[in-house]
């Protein structure tokens, strides 16, 4: 039990002797009188980090020195309660558990995930910036259920539910406006093709492999044509979606 890891019985006088975490104030080597002033000049109510004290005063060689500091300012009378940081038992700090690789000669400690209901919190934010699009709703529906309330009775709740879907020219504008952003998509307007010479027409023509006409009006109208023109391809896997073995596309 708890209590026998905790506690060791005295055979002879049958009472409970509090075990120690600490060894004898005398072998610790730190200034001693420095920190008994420092924590005594601290008023009611201030935080204290026990772990931060340790690494002021020089604490190196326990890796519990902070609960040392703590043990030998309850063994000179000093009332640590009174610290925002003590950790009562009505006001523990609950942590999560770390994940932790040994390695040969170090430990890494892989920060732990967010919890579900912080990443809730986060995404509804962005939704509501407009840093997220989720796509307009579509075939509103307005449905009957029902659910127990607080004292256990069926009661029928009606809810509005749709469906969302992102338009096409949405993916379109984005997918344009991304790519003159990273540069990858050249967009000249008119007056630049009007400002072609006759080799750069026909370099441009060289390059997208097509027949360029000998007029060069006509020679500008088509590479405006060819060049302004972006095609959408979709690749699908034919895999279910929500167990269903098939999947529309519907472009206009």
């Amino acid at each position: 039990m708890a209590s026998d890891r905790t506690f060791k019985t005295n055979p002879e006088k049958q009472l409970h002797k509090h075990k120690t975490h600490h060894g004898k104030f005398n072998s610790y080597n730190f200034d001693k009188q420095g920190f008994l002033i420092y924590l005594t000049a601290k008023p009611n109510g201030s935080h204290v980090n026990w772990t931060q004290l340790a690494r002021l005063f020089k604490v190196k060689i326990p890796q519990n020195a902070g609960q040392i500091l703590q043990a030998y300012a309850k063994y000179n009378k000093i009332d640590i309660s009174s610290f925002t940081g003590h950790p009562n038992m009505y006001q523990k700090r609950v942590r999560r558990a770390k994940q932790i690789i040994n390695m040969k000669t170090t430990k890494v400690a892989i920060p732990t995930p967010r919890p579900a209901k912080k990443l809730k919190e986060d995404i509804m934010k962005k939704i509501q910036s407009g840093d997220i699009y989720i796509g307009e709703e579509v075939v509103p529906k307005n449905i009957t259920t029902t659910k127990n309330d607080s004292s256990a009775a069926l009661v029928e709740v009606n809810q509005n539910v749709s469906g969302r879907k992102i338009p096409l020219a949405h993916i379109r504008q984005t997918a344009l406006r991304d790519q003159i952003k990273l540069g990858i998509l050249n967009h000249d307007s008119d007056q630049d093709y009007e400002n072609l010479s006759d080799e750069d027409v026909q370099q441009r023509y060289t390059r997208i492999g097509e027949h360029q006409p000998e007029i060069k009006e006509e020679a500008i109208n088509k590479l405006k044509q060819l060049e302004r023109t972006r095609h959408i391809k979709i690749w699908h896997d034919h895999s279910d979606i929500l167990n269903h073995s098939y999947i529309w596309f519907m472009v206009s």
